[in-house]
């Protein structure tokens, strides 16, 4: 299954405490021709979601009121929608960030131009898969509980 990613501009929401590399984030990601709205903190981006819907967000997770799957989880409760893109130093944090809702991990220093613009592109994606195949993961779990139920009761009678 193929699905494309359109061609028009991309609305980034940049999250980012330190003011240099917000700024500088900022220009590589207009660079690269995205539309980018970005904040300081994580209390900053959940008041402004309330106004925008972003096509993703980039998000450093070590912010100074959180650090952390916390700063991704309350990112994915606020924006359940929207694709995260996690941005930090610590190359520990990848894997509490992907299994904490983030689709895509970037190591800072790391991060080329190429490198980001892909990284964006694939968690919009994912994250579209992800959408997509949620009505079918719904009904199987049901299944799944009916099948669980079922047995329970052939079980109960054969006892």
């Amino acid at each position: 299954m193929r699905i494309p990613v359109t061609e028009s501009p991309k609305m980034i929401l940049l999250v980012e405490d330190d003011l240099g590399a917000r700024k500088s984030m900022t220009l590589v990601l207009e660079s690269l021709g995205f539309i980018v709205t970005s904040v300081e903190t994580l209390g900053g981006a959940v008041a402004l979601l309330g106004s925008i819907t972003p096509d993703c967000i980039v998000l450093d997770v070590n912010q100074p009121n959180g650090r952390g799957a916390a700063v991704v989880l309350a990112s994915e409760r606020a924006a359940p929608h929207v694709p995260i893109v996690v941005l930090t130093g610590d190359v520990a944090m990848e894997q509490e960030s992907i299994l904490s809702g983030a689709q895509e991990f970037i190591l800072k220093g790391n991060a080329s131009a190429g490198l980001l613009k892909q990284k964006i592109n694939r968690a919009m994606v994912r994250h579209q898969v992800r959408g997509a195949f949620q009505p079918v993961r719904q009904v199987l779990t049901e299944s799944n509980e009916k099948l669980q139920a079922a047995i329970e009761i052939l079980e109960g009678k054969k006892h």
